[in-house]
């Protein structure tokens, strides 16, 4: 309970507004480079390839799944994620809905998560959730998720979706 109090209260922080360095929109080159990532996420998934999924992730990252366990650091992250390597999956995609830029190499990221799996040789609908990412780029350049949640199945259409 320790470590989901604190992380909270460092997400909190981060998103909080503090005079000039608020959240702020997010470049061109950092919406390509996040929707690169999550290409790369999604079609790593697919393809069972669980090296390129836990590559994704910084060495300290955070996974909080639906079963509500929390996973620190990229040990629990292999663990976690190795179950899918050579599985198959018909189809996974994420729907950015929000981005925020945080801190000049911080981005929160909120949206909608799809996927589709099969089952008895057979392609199964597509499932839809939400997600949360917090994007932290490295000393390489590349951008990693630090924190990872997600939900089970929503079938609501305006679940997931920013409210202005």
């Amino acid at each position: 309970m320790t470590r989901i109090a604190a992380l909270c209260t460092l997400v909190a922080a981060l998103i909080a507004p503090t005079g000039e360095s608020a959240a702020q929109a997010v470049s061109p080159a950092t919406t390509n480079a996040l929707d690169a990532a999550n290409a790369a996420f999604s079609r790593a998934w697919v393809e069972g390839d669980s090296a390129t999924v836990i590559a994704a992730y910084t060495d300290n990252a955070v996974l909080h799944p639906p079963s509500g366990s929390v996973r620190v650091g990229i040990a629990e992250v292999r663990a976690f994620w190795g179950g899918i390597a050579n599985r198959k999956a018909a189809g996974h995609r994420l729907e950015t809905g929000l981005r925020r830029q945080l801190a000049p190499d911080v981005v929160l990221e909120v949206g909608r998560w799809h996927s589709r799996s099969i089952r008895d040789g057979e392609t199964q609908p597509w499932s839809t959730g939400c997600y949360s990412v917090l994007w932290r780029r490295g000393s390489d350049g590349a951008w990693r998720m630090e924190f990872d949640t997600w939900t089970g199945v929503i079938e609501s259409e305006t679940a997931c979706r920013p409210r202005e």
